[in-house]
């Protein structure tokens, strides 16, 4: 498929969507849309605030927290996608799967936009959020304009060799995805193991604290060690991350921000 040829099928696509927007199941599907969207707003009212309780009752685990909260502000626009879903799923198994080409672009834009402003919240990285929620409006592109196999099949042709391995655009895009999946679940993972080790350390002073032999100051002693490392760790990391915050503005009005169990979110900054 060239550029001439994504074109014209482009074109094809518009004029057909114009044709469809003359029948009567499009205005019936806008109408579904619109009662949906609203009976999500309304069930978000009820749903966020038992949400919110038991989100306050996670302390000790910020990575987890900001996940959540992160969820949690998108409470009307994870409902809307499942009520899309459900209504999508509904209407196929009764009807033509030509009278819900709405919905269904409905979902994928909805899913695209959630995708999107979730990974905002989650990812510090600025650069990286917005890199992925372009990727996801590309691909709910390509699939409501009916080419994403095609454009799968032109980044699989942009190959090179190496040895007795072919290096795709495809491979390359795909290992990309899935290293900054892993390297993030790295790090929450990371996160919740490295306050484990603590409250190991802490346990072993207080156990060996009591015993009478002297080797009980050999580990009050290390034990003093390890809390100082983990006190001026705490110390360089707070300095270098308010640099880093300073510099390039990673903190804006409108963001979460989360602490020892509580949660805000920021109105401006001055």
């Amino acid at each position: 498929m060239d550029f001439r040829d994504a074109i014209d099928r482009s074109l094809a696509w518009a004029g057909g969507w114009f044709d469809y927007a003359a029948t009567p199941w499009f205005v019936y599907q806008v109408g579904i849309i619109a009662a949906l969207f609203a009976l999500a707003k309304l069930a978000a009212l009820r749903v966020e605030p038992l949400v919110e309780g038991q989100a306050r009752q996670i302390k000790g685990h910020p990575g987890l927290l900001r996940v959540v909260i992160a969820l949690l502000r998108r409470t009307d626009w994870i409902l809307f996608t499942l009520f899309l879903f459900a209504a999508l799923s509904l209407l196929r198994a009764v009807t033509w799967p030509s009278r819900t080409h709405l919905i269904q672009v409905a979902l994928l834009l909805a899913l695209a936009w959630l995708f999107a402003t979730v990974l905002s919240r989650i990812i510090r990285n600025r650069l990286v959020a917005r890199t992925l929620g372009w990727l996801a409006w590309i691909y709910a592109a390509l699939v409501i304009l009916h080419i994403s196999d095609d454009a799968a099949t032109v980044l699989d042709s942009l190959a090179i060799p190496l040895g007795a391995v072919r290096l795709s655009a495809l491979m390359v895009l795909k290992a990309a995805l899935l290293l900054v999946a892993t390297v993030w679940l790295a790090v929450v993972v990371g996160n919740y193991i490295d306050e484990r080790v603590r409250l190991s350390v802490a346990g072993a002073v207080a156990l060996s604290a009591v015993g009478l032999d002297l080797t009980a100051l050999t580990v009050f002693s290390g034990a003093v060690g390890v809390g100082l490392a983990f006190g001026l760790q705490k110390v360089v990391s707070n300095f270098v991350s308010g640099v880093i915050i300073l510099l390039d503005k990673s903190i804006k009005p409108g963001d979460t921000i989360s602490l020892e169990g509580t949660f805000g979110w920021i109105r401006e900054l001055r």
